[in-house]
C-alpha cells in the first residue's frame, strides 16, 4: 500500500542590511512578526519561491546567499527552508497580506 502523506515545502529569507538590521513583516493573518517568506507552489524552484514570496510581501528583490537552516514542523507536516539573504533591488512597500513591514535592529528583535 502506498503512502499518501504529503508534506509542504516553506521558504523564509533572513535579510540583513549594511546596517546589520533584519527585514520583518507583520502578517495580516495572525499579527506575528517574522522574516517574509511563504509555502512554494507545486513544481516551483525553491531559489525562484523564494524570490518571488519576498517580493510578494515586501516589495524587495533579494539574493540567497547561503541556505541557514531546515526545520520540521511535526504537527503540521511543514518543512521549512530559511535562506540568508541580501537586499539587490526594490523599495519596502507592504502587500495586501502583510499587515506592516520593517528593518528591525538585533535588540528590537530580541526584545
Amino acid at each position: 500500500m502506498a503512502d499518501t502523506a504529503r508534506h509542504s515545502v516553506s521558504v523564509a529569507a533572513v535579510v540583513v542590511d549594511d546596517q546589520d538590521r533584519a527585514l520583518l513583516i507583520r502578517r495580516d493573518d495572525n499579527g506575528h512578526w517574522e522574516p517574509p517568506g511563504g509555502v512554494l507552489e507545486l513544481g516551483e524552484d525553491i531559489l525562484a519561491g523564494l524570490r518571488r514570496e519576498v517580493a510578494e510581501e515586501t516589495g524587495l528583490v533579494v539574493e540567497p546567499s547561503a541556505l541557514t537552516g531546515v526545520y520540521k514542523n511535526m504537527h503540521q507536516g511543514i518543512v521549512a527552508l530559511v535562506f540568508r539573504c541580501t537586499h539587490a533591488a526594490g523599495s519596502l512597500t507592504p502587500a495586501s497580506e502583510t499587515a506592516e513591514a520593517r528593518w528591525a535592529s538585533r535588540d528590537q528583535i530580541t526584545a
